[in-house]
C-alpha cells in the first residue's frame, strides 16, 4: 500500500526496487539483468540517411556504457570525496550520452550539469575549467568495462543530486535546480494514482500505448527532454528513440513532445501532419499553441496532449484526456510533490487557469501571473533588464518589450530617437539570452496619442500597455520585415561563388567569423530569431540579384532543414536556378483542341541518345505515328523523320522562325529526353538545359493544341525519401532534400519549372522518374561499357576479384532499355490512347520485379572462369580496387572503375503501365546475354 492507499498493478514487473523508491542506477542494472535483449534506447542507423531507419540498443549495452562514463570521470578527476559531488558538464550531440552521463556521473560520485551548446565559446574563456572531448556513442555503446559498484540504498541517496537542470530564465538568469533522486523517484509513483473515469495519468498512459516508443524531439539539456528521457525510458520501460534532425517521423514511433512553435510549423506541411498522424498521442509544452494549427491537427484526428511541467518538479501528475477536442483542458491527480522546496507547504506557480464553462475538474492554461514573456517556442524572457537599459536613455520615457505567443521579440518604445539609443539595444542585446534578443526591425515608435498607461508610482501598466497597442504588435510580427533588411551581393554565376557569397553574409549576420560551410549552424548556438534573419537578408539578397521569392518560398523552417552553410546554399542556388525560368511564364490558352491519337506528329530531343535511339526507332514503327520530329544538333533524318539542328537554351530553340511556326502549328506531343549524363558538372554548367524547358513551355504555350511536355526525369530525384515514393510532385522544401547530385537537382529544378508552366500556363505535362537503365534484351545494341556495372566487371578481372554484394546497390531493379522506351510512349499516349486530361503529373519508371546481386554471381562465375579467383565482401573489392590506383598507369581500359572515377560510387555503396507491368526481373541468362554483348 501507498500513499495513494493504491497498489502497484501485479501483472507490471518492476526492476531494481520497491516503487517509488528505485534508483535509476540500480533500475538499470536490474533491467539489464532480466531482459538483456529488448530495446532501451534507438538511434538512427547513419547520419542524415532517413530511408535507413532505426538501430536499436539493447538493455544489456545500457550498463556497460554507464560504467565507461563512471571510470572516464574517476580516471579525469579521481574519486571525489563522499558527499561532496563535484559539477561536471556535459555538451553534446543530441543522443544516449546525455542520460547515460547522467547515470555516470551518479556512480562515480560527481553531478552532471546539462547546458546549451550555444553555450559552448565559453569554456574555452573560463579561466582553470578543463574540457574534454568524449568518444562517440558507438564507442559508448560496446564498451567492455571492469563494473564499477554502486551501493547506496534508497535512504541514503534520496537527497543526492540526480542531474542539476537551469531554468528558463523566466525570472532573470537562468538559475541551476538540483533534481534529487528521491524527486525523480516520485514519478514513480504516478503508476500507482487511482484511475479517474477510466482514466490514468499522463506518464502511465503515455507508456502504455501499444507502440510505447517515445520519439524525442526536445533538446536534452532541456528539462522536458533529460526527463522524458530518464522517467519514461528507465521508470516505465518506454523506448527512446532519439531522433536526427533529417529523420522524418514514421510510425516506428508511438508518440512524443515537442515546443509548440515546432508543432505549428509542421502543422502547415502535409506531409508532416500525414506522419503525427501515425503517433497515438503529439503532446507539446513550454508555452501555448495557436488555436488556428491545433485545430487544424485535431481534424485531421491528432490527438494533442496540453503537458504541463516545471524544472522543479516535473510532469503535473495530470489525467489523460480522452476526449481529443478538449485537449486544451486538464483535470489535476491528487497531489504535487517536490523536494526542491523542503522548507514550503506550499509552493505557487505564478501561472493562471480557467476552469472549463460547464465540466467540473476542466482546467486550461491562461496566462502567468507576472511579467514574463512565453515565446510560442516555449522559451522565456524578463524583460525588465533589456527595458530598464532602454529606459536608461535620456530620450526615452518608456519601453517595453512584446512577443508572449509569438516567435521571438518585438520593442515598442516612447517617443522616438531610434538611431540614439540602438547602441544601448545592441549592447544589452550581447547580454540578454539569445532568444530575447531585439532586431531593428522589431522596434517600433508609441504613439504620442496613446501614452503607456502608467500606476500612480509611475511604472507602466503591463497588460493594460498591451491591449492599447495590440493591434500594431500584431501588425508589426504578421507584416513581412523584410523591408528593413539590408540585402547582400550574391553571386548567381556559379555555385561555388554563391556557396562563398551566403557564407560571407551568414558570418556576418550571425556573427560567427569563423563559421565553416559545413558547421551546422544550430550546433553552433544559432538561435530562432537568428534563423528568421538569415531567411531575411536570403530573400531580399536574392531579390536584389533579380530572383523573386515568396516568404513561403525561404522561411525559418528552410534553414532548420539545411542547418549547414553549404546546404542552405544549395538550396537556395536551386530554388534561384528554377525561379529564374518561372517568371512571367505565358498565360493559359484555355479550349485548345486535343493532340491527336493517329497520325500523330511527335517532337523528340536527344534521339542519338540510349534511351533516345530506341524512343525514335519504336515511335517510327508504330501505326499511330505520323512524323517524328528529332530536336538533335546534328541533322541525319530519313523519310518519317526529321531532324533540326536544334539549341534548346535559345529562344525559338534555336530555330528558324518559320519552322519553329510551323513545329507549333503540327505537333501532338513533346518528349524531352536530351539531358546530359555527367555527376561532376556545376548546377550553372546545366542551366542552357534549364532553359532549353523554358522555350519548350513557349512552344507548347503556342501550339494549336494542346500538347503535353513529357520529360524523362530520374529517381535519383527523391533517392533519400523514406519509404514508398508518392507519385507526385513532393512540397518544394521537402523536394531538395531528397536529392544530393547536382545531376538530379538539374532534373528536379526542371520538373519544378514544368509543375509551375502546368498551374500558371495550363501547359500539360507528365514527368517520368525513370530508375536504372541497363542493357537492351535483344541482340542489337549494348549497355554502354563506361557505366558503373559494366566498369565494375571490367575492374573484376584486372583484380581477379568479384564483389559478393553491391550494397545499397544491389537490391536490382534495373529496366531493359526496351522496357523504358516502351513505358515512356505509353504514358506519353503515343502507342497508348490517353487522355491530355490523364496525361498530367508524375510516373514511375522501374522494374516492379527486383532480384539480388548475389543471384547473378555464379553466372558471373561461370562465364568468366578463371579471370575471376575469389568472390570477396564488397568492403575488400573497394579497399583493393582503392589499392590498385598506385599502379594503373597503362590500365586505363582494364581498370576503368578507378580511372572513371567511380570508387566514390562503391565507397556509398558499401555503405504502372502495361509495359511496367510486364516486365521480368534481372534474370543469370540476361545477365549473360549482357556480358556477351560487351565482350570483355
Amino acid at each position: 500500500m501507498n500513499v495513494f492507499g493504491t497498489t502497484v498493478d501485479p501483472t507490471i514487473t518492476l526492476h531494481g526496487g520497491e516503487c517509488g523508491k528505485r534508483l535509476i542506477p540500480h533500475i538499470i542494472d536490474a533491467t539489464a539483468r532480466a531482459t538483456p535483449d529488448v530495446e532501451c534506447f534507438s538511434v538512427p542507423r547513419t547520419d542524415n540517411q532517413p530511408r535507413d531507419g532505426w538501430k536499436p540498443v539493447s538493455w544489456a549495452q545500457v550498463p556497460h556504457a554507464v560504467d565507461y562514463v563512471a571510470h572516464m570521470l574517476v580516471q579525469q578527476g579521481g574519486h571525489p570525496p563522499a558527499g561532496s559531488f563535484p559539477t561536471v558538464a556535459y555538451i553534446g550531440r543530441e543522443d544516449p550520452r546525455y542520460p547515460i552521463f547522467v547515470v555516470g556521473a551518479i556512480k562515480a560520485g560527481y553531478q552532471a550539469l546539462l547546458i546549451s551548446p550555444r553555450n559552448s565559446p565559453w569554456v574555452d574563456g573560463r579561466p582553470g575549467m578543463a574540457s574534454v572531448a568524449v568518444a562517440p556513442w558507438e564507442t559508448w555503446a560496446v564498451a567492455e568495462m571492469e563494473s564499477f559498484p554502486y551501493t547506496k540504498t534508497f535512504e541514503e541517496a534520496e537527497w543526492d543530486p540526480y542531474v542539476v537542470l537551469h531554468t528558463s530564465g523566466s525570472t532573470g538568469l537562468p538559475k541551476p535546480i538540483v533534481i534529487r533522486q528521491g524527486m525523480l523517484a516520485l514519478n514513480d509513483l504516478h503508476r500507482t494514482i487511482p484511475a479517474r473515469d477510466g482514466n490514468r495519468t499522463w506518464l502511465p498512459t503515455w507508456t502504455s500505448y501499444s507502440n510505447s516508443r517515445h520519439l524525442l524531439i526536445f533538446p536534452l539539456f532541456h528539462t522536458a527532454g533529460i526527463m522524458t528521457s530518464t522517467m519514461c525510458g528507465f521508470y516505465y520501460n518506454a523506448p527512446i528513440a532519439f531522433r536526427d534532425p533529417s529523420l522524418p517521423i514514421t510510425a516506428e514511433n508511438g508518440w512524443t513532445l515537442m515546443p509548440p512553435a515546432i508543432l505549428e510549423q509542421m502543422s502547415r506541411s502535409s506531409r508532416a501532419v500525414e506522419e503525427l498522424k501515425q503517433l497515438h498521442a503529439v503532446g507539446f509544452g513550454g508555452g501555448a499553441i495557436a488555436p488556428t494549427p491545433a485545430n487544424d491537427l485535431l481534424n485531421h484526428g491528432i490527438h494533442l496532449a496540453n503537458a504541463i511541467a516545471a524544472t522543479e518538479y516535473i510532469y503535473f501528475p495530470y489525467y489523460s484526456q480522452p476526449d481529443p477536442s478538449l485537449w486544451p483542458y486538464n483535470t489535476p491527480g491528487n497531489r504535487v510533490a517536490s523536494m526542491h522546496f523542503p522548507e514550503l507547504q506550499e509552493f505557487s506557480t505564478k501561472v493562471l487557469y480557467r476552469p472549463h464553462p460547464t465540466l467540473a475538474d476542466h482546467w486550461t492554461y491562461l496566462s502567468r501571473a507576472d511579467d514574463i514573456i512565453v515565446f510560442s517556442t516555449g522559451e522565456k524572457l524578463n524583460p525588465t533588464t533589456i527595458e530598464g537599459a532602454v529606459m536608461g536613455h535620456p530620450g526615452v520615457l518608456g519601453a517595453q518589450v512584446v512577443g508572449t505567443n509569438y516567435f521571438h521579440a518585438a520593442l515598442l518604445i516612447e517617443p522616438e530617437f531610434l538611431d540614439a539609443i540602438w547602441p544601448i539595444i545592441d549592447k544589452v542585446n550581447v547580454e540578454t539570452v539569445a532568444h530575447g534578443r531585439i532586431s531593428r526591425e522589431y522596434v517600433f515608435l508609441s504613439d504620442p496619442q496613446r501614452p503607456f498607461p502608467r500606476a500612480g508610482k509611475g511604472t507602466i501598466q503591463r497588460a493594460m500597455a498591451f491591449k492599447v497597442y495590440e493591434p500594431d504588435i500584431k501588425r508589426i510580427f504578421e507584416a513581412s520585415r523584410d523591408e528593413g533588411v539590408v540585402a547582400v551581393d550574391l553571386d548567381l554565376t556559379s555555385q561555388s561563388a554563391f556557396v562563398g557569397g551566403v557564407r560571407a553574409a551568414m558570418q556576418s549576420v550571425l556573427g560567427m567569423p569563423n563559421l565553416d560551410k559545413d558547421d551546422d549552424m544550430f550546433a553552433a548556438g544559432v538561435e530562432s530569431l537568428q534563423a528568421i534573419r538569415i531567411a531575411r537578408v536570403l530573400r531580399v539578397s536574392l531579390a536584389k540579384s533579380g530572383v523573386q521569392l515568396d516568404e513561403a518560398d525561404l522561411e525559418p523552417r528552410t534553414i532548420y532543414a539545411y542547418p549547414t552553410i553549404a546546404q542552405l546554399a544549395a538550396f537556395a542556388y536551386s530554388l534561384a536556378t528554377s525561379s529564374t525560368y518561372t517568371h512571367s511564364l505565358p498565360p493559359p490558352y484555355p479550349n485548345k483542341p486535343a493532340p491527336a491519337d493517329n497520325d500523330q506528329v511527335l517532337i523528340i530531343t536527344g534521339t542519338t541518345g540510349a534511351i533516345g535511339s530506341y524512343l525514335l526507332d519504336f515511335a517510327l514503327a508504330s501505326p499511330r505515328v505520323n512524323h517524328v520530329i528529332c530536336l538533335n544538333r546534328s541533322p541525319n533524318g530519313e523519310a518519317r523523320q526529321t531532324e533540326a539542328s536544334a539549341r534548346p537554351n535559345l529562344p525559338n530553340l534555336g530555330l528558324a522562325p518559320d519552322f519553329h511556326s510551323k513545329l507549333a502549328g503540327s505537333a501532338d506531343r513533346i518528349i524531352h529526353n536530351a539531358w546530359p549524363v555527367n555527376f561532376n558538372h556545376s548546377i550553372s554548367s546545366f542551366e542552357p538545359h534549364l532553359r532549353g524547358v523554358r522555350h519548350l513551355i513557349e512552344l507548347s504555350a503556342r501550339a494549336q493544341k494542346s500538347v503535353p511536355i513529357i520529360f524523362l526525369s530520374s529517381v535519383a530525384t527523391v533517392e533519400h525519401w523514406n519509404g514508398f515514393i508518392p507519385e507526385i510532385a513532393l512540397e518544394q522544401e521537402d523536394n531538395w532534400s531528397h536529392t544530393s547530385t547536382r545531376y538530379s537537382r538539374s532534373k528536379l529544378a526542371s520538373s519544378m519549372i514544368l509543375d509551375a508552366a502546368a498551374t500558371s500556363s495550363g501547359i500539360p505535362r507528365a514527368i517520368i522518374r525513370v530508375g536504372q537503365v541497363a542493357g537492351p534484351r535483344g541482340p542489337h545494341g549494348r549497355w554502354n561499357p563506361q557505366e558503373w556495372l559494366p566498369s565494375l566487371i571490367r575492374s573484376s578481372f584486372y583484380l581477379g576479384l568479384l564483389p559478393d554484394s553491391l550494397g545499397v546497390l544491389g537490391h536490382l531493379s534495373w529496366s531493359p532499355i526496351e522496357d523504358i522506351a516502351n513505358i515512356v510512349l505509353e504514358v506519353s499516349g503515343v502507342t497508348a490512347q490517353t487522355s491530355v486530361k490523364e496525361l498530367d503529373g508524375y510516373f514511375h519508371a522501374l522494374n516492379p520485379k527486383q532480384t539480388e546481386w548475389a543471384n547473378l554471381v555464379p553466372t558471373l562465375r561461370e562465364l568468366y572462369g578463371e579471370r575471376i579467383q575469389k568472390v570477396v565482401s564488397l568492403e575488400e573489392w573497394v579497399d583493393a580496387l582503392d589499392k590498385s590506383q598506385a599502379g594503373r598507369d597503362g590500365h586505363v581500359d582494364r581498370n576503368p572503375a578507378v580511372n572513371l572515377k567511380l570508387l566514390d560510387t562503391y565507397r556509398v555503396a558499401a555503405r504502372s503501365t502495361r509495359t511496367g507491368a510486364s516486365m521480368e526481373k534481372v534474370s543469370p541468362d540476361l545477365m549473360r546475354h549482357w556480358c556477351e554483348q560487351w565482350g570483355f
